[in-house]
């Protein structure tokens, strides 16, 4: 992970507004938020994909970005779920779906990566 050090502003920042993006995805929780919020979060995540192929960072940094990457959006889903006052049932099913697929890519992306 020593080649993050590279572009660490930069990523640390797309990661905090992923991170608040999906924690008020979650909070709010209508066809709305989800709407733009899941516009929001898709032009985040690609700045930190562009990120991950740069061409100076190794296999094993680019797997620690999406790691990391998957970690913030979890943590952000729970903190929304938290904060959640009103459909915290369809809210849940959501997150759970969601951390399923997320899961999944991080098993795609190691077993092709490393």
């Amino acid at each position: 992970m020593a080649r993050i050090v590279y572009s660490r502003k930069p990523l640390f920042l797309t990661l905090f507004i992923a991170y608040i993006i999906s924690s008020y995805i979650i909070a709010c929780f209508s066809f709305n938020t989800i709407l733009y919020g899941t516009i929001a979060l898709l032009i985040a995540l690609s700045y930190i994909i562009y990120f991950s192929t740069r061409p100076y960072l190794s296999r094993t940094d680019s797997i620690a970005a999406i790691t990391l990457t998957v970690a913030v959006l979890i943590l952000g889903y729970i903190t929304g779920l938290l904060l959640n006052t009103v459909n915290r049932l369809a809210a849940s099913l959501y997150v759970l779906s969601s951390i399923i697929v997320y899961i999944a890519i991080i098993y795609g992306v190691t077993r092709y990566l490393a």
